[in-house]
């Protein structure tokens, strides 16, 4: 059932990226025709969130990994209950692990002065800068910016799949994202760009400046970042980019000056860096097909025309042939890209939203075209 709603589209240059499916595939000739890449999901999580944890698997499960059965792995600072691990285990047919984040990645390492970055993230909390005071986020921050791809189960993966609890997915994905990175040669792929908060970095890049030039990096200077970054909490990118000697070496400089704690840095904003930084332009991915919403914050593609639009009846339909209500969608656009996409009706895609960063990603690429 085609649901008839008003998308706008725009047509963005495909010079150094673009789509790598436009509309639908047959997913189940897709995860049939090749064995599984060495790639899995990543979530990092508390036991208390469970419930957010199998909303975020469910949707994923219903748009992509019902055909193709990537695995999970599950990251916790502390010991998974068995009731998180049975709850989600029930998610899934896909393999899962469990494994701990060891204080050697989470916490305050041996040089920090603890005093000083408490006393600092006290008064981050007392300013209202958001997350600021609460030392658990610093610790994220700086575990997911240099130590979750040395996790051992993740450390010998070639790609990983970040996702985060109580997330939502609007698309089918009907091909595997991990293989078509590898064919194209694609390091890292996100779905959102935006803008940072400036009181959580107020001397970030001049500290990325500062190593750029002393380890003479390309020649563009980030003195006048424009707060732009790759919205983290949704990533696909290669494990190998972030061990590499050059990435570490970019985050051990940031993390000696000790900045996760006296600011707020994300780890968005230093992967952002990071691949700016060290990759090339066509090596960057943007999944503009795929529909994800974390938070207020959404980008939902129309769909692209396409005879696969109709699902064949062994993937979706009831028993008795007919068509659930989960399975309606929006009406193919010319210039659509998404595959069997049902968006939210009252939502502005971030594409055209204050804030977005999109126009400063056209411009990498090659703009907006007519």
């Amino acid at each position: 059932m085609v649901r008839h709603h008003q998308r706008h589209t725009r047509r963005l240059s495909e010079m150094l990226d673009s789509p790598f499916v436009q509309g639908c595939g047959d997913p189940v000739a897709a995860a049939a025709a090749y064995p599984r890449e060495n790639a899995a999901f990543v979530i990092l999580a508390r036991n208390s969130e469970l419930d957010s944890v199998l909303h975020s698997m469910s949707s994923l499960e219903h748009h992509f990994n019902r055909w193709f059965q990537y695995p999970y792995v599950f990251l916790n600072d502390a010991a998974f209950t068995d009731a998180f691990k049975a709850g989600v285990s029930k998610g899934t047919k896909a393999n899962v692990a469990f494994g701990q984040v060891n204080s050697s990645m989470w916490g305050f390492p041996e040089w920090a002065d603890k005093a000083r970055y408490r006393e600092a993230m006290a008064q981050q909390g007392d300013r209202g800068i958001k997350y600021g005071g609460l030392e658990s986020y610093h610790h994220m921050c700086r575990f997911f910016s240099g130590y979750f791809f040395n996790h051992e189960l993740v450390k010998d993966l070639e790609f990983f799949w970040r996702v985060e609890p109580d997330v939502t997915f609007f698309c089918d994905l009907t091909y595997d994202p991990f293989r078509m990175m590898k064919q194209h040669g694609k390091v890292y792929g996100f779905v959102i760009a935006l803008k940072e908060r400036l009181n959580t970095i107020p001397t970030l890049f001049r500290h990325v400046e500062a190593w750029r030039q002393e380890h003479r990096i390309k020649e563009t200077s980030f003195a006048d970042y424009n707060l732009c970054h790759f919205w983290s909490n949704f990533e696909i990118a290669r494990v190998d980019f972030f061990q590499s000697e050059r990435y570490m070496s970019f985050f051990n400089d940031l993390d000696k000056s000790g900045g996760f704690w006296l600011e707020r840095w994300g780890d968005a904003p230093i992967h952002t860096f990071g691949a700016a930084l060290l990759l090339e332009a066509e090596q960057i991915h943007y999944f503009r097909d795929i529909g994800y919403q974390h938070s207020d914050i959404a980008h939902c593609p129309a769909n692209a025309p396409s005879p696969l639009i109709w699902s064949p009846k062994e993937m979706y339909n009831t028993s008795d042939g007919t068509q659930t209500m989960d399975d309606q969608f929006d009406e193919p656009k010319q210039g659509g890209h998404g595959c069997r996409c049902k968006c939210p009706l009252d939502y502005i895609d971030l594409e055209w939203r204050g804030g977005s960063c999109m126009n400063e990603w056209a411009k990498v690429v090659g703009g907006w075209l007519k």
